[in-house]
């Protein structure tokens, strides 16, 4: 199973149609959550793929690391308690697909019981709309890079509410 948004759908081949391809904005049209517990992951192997991440490879080497359900279950479980995500909590998804944090903004609520709200790439670019969606969507914790966070400091956004902030993918500047 491959997610994919625009600009990764073209670099697939799947000419044999041996992946199954999902368009992010047919996840985005989905209407309904489901609570991931330990329990939803008895009906497979602790130790069958999840699956696969492929990068670029540090060495100049792409490869594709293999990543088991219990990799996955102990990532969540981890990220639940320390940086800390609730049933009570709504996460701002603002992360392409293509990027591996992108698996903790869009499977770690559904895992906690959390609300998601994913920002399209458009809105990831526009200030004043981000702005907006966290003030009006009951955002409690953002995921972002640097970069976001400062395109929103540049609007001189700034919310009168608690909210957590992940940030990573980025060297973090002074300026933040």
């Amino acid at each position: 199973l491959i997610i994919v948004d625009d600009q990764t759908l073209h670099r697939i081949k799947n000419d044999t149609g041996q992946y199954q391809l999902i368009h992010i904005n047919a996840i985005l049209k989905l209407k309904t959550q489901q609570k991931l517990s330990a329990e939803s992951f008895n009906s497979t192997s602790k130790q069958d793929i999840a699956y696969t991440l492929f990068t670029s490879g540090s060495s100049g080497k792409p490869k594709g690391v293999r990543v088991t359900y219990q990799n996955l279950f102990n990532f969540f479980r981890s990220m639940a308690f320390k940086p800390g995500l609730t049933a009570v909590d709504s996460l701002l998804a603002m992360t392409p697909v293509s990027f591996d944090i992108s698996i903790a903004e869009l499977l770690l609520p559904l895992f906690c019981g959390a609300s998601l709200y994913i920002v399209s790439e458009k809105l990831r670019k526009n200030a004043a709309e981000l702005a907006k969606i966290i003030e009006t969507q009951f955002i409690t914790v953002i995921q972002a890079t640097p970069s976001s966070y400062l395109l929103l400091k540049n609007h001189q956004w700034f919310s009168k509410k608690r909210l957590i902030l992940w940030i990573g993918g980025e060297p973090l500047p002074f300026s933040l």
